[in-house]
């Protein structure tokens, strides 16, 4: 089985293999990859802040294909773009709060793999539809360089899904993140005095102190 196995191996040591060629997924495959989304839901949620937003499966399993996908582009050199269109085609259902969640199960790897697919070629067409994946699942992609434009508004509705993206922005030092005025907020509101500690950078303290003169 090929996404469930990925997934498998993913949750349990972090090293994965892919098939070698791209090809449909079994039906058994696909119910076996969604019980392995609902036991990593399960055990994510325990550290989540506030209160988690529910399962979404549909968002779940394709937030796994699109990562397994990515994956499998960033190896096999021979993929057209036509092909890649039709792989790494984006979400078509609603971008709930469920959704934002469930599909980060498995885009939260999407930062790796798009520091790997630039550090061997940098003008890696792959990396086009990452980006473009970034700027539409915010979340999952902070340190991707997504700039003030990202719509931010589905996630910050949710308290458990603003903390966690505050609190990734600051473990990655996300500076292009800063340019959303509430982010900087959310950020001061989070280090306080301890900014300089751990954030201790200029620019960072500069974006900070000229918070209040931006409107959110």
């Amino acid at each position: 089985m090929q996404l469930s196995t990925f997934l498998q191996d993913l949750f349990t040591h972090g090293d994965v293999a892919i098939e070698p060629r791209i090809q449909p997924l079994s039906d058994e495959d696909e119910q076996a990859a969604e019980a392995l989304l609902r036991q990593s839901y399960a055990r994510d949620i325990l550290d989540m802040p506030h209160t988690a937003p529910a399962f979404d499966s549909a968002a779940a399993r394709w937030g796994a294909l699109y990562l397994y996908r990515s994956v499998q582009a960033a190896v096999l050199r021979d993929l057209d773009d036509a092909l890649l269109t039709n792989l790494l085609a984006d979400y078509t259902g609603p971008r709930t709060h469920a959704a934002l969640y469930s599909a980060d199960l498995c885009l939260r790897y999407l930062r790796d793999l798009a520091w790997l697919a630039k550090g061997l070629a940098p003008d890696d067409i792959l990396l086009t539809y990452l980006q473009r994946i970034a700027q539409r699942w915010p979340l999952s992609t902070v340190g991707m360089a997504v700039d003030s434009t990202t719509d931010l508004d589905t996630l910050w509705e949710h308290p458990s899904l603003r903390q966690v993206y505050i609190d990734r922005v600051v473990r990655t030092r996300d500076k292009t993140a800063l340019g959303h005025a509430r982010v900087r907020e959310a950020v001061h509101a989070s280090l306080g005095d301890y900014a300089a500690t751990l954030w201790p950078d200029a620019e960072l303290n500069s974006s900070i102190s000229s918070l209040y003169g931006d409107n959110l």
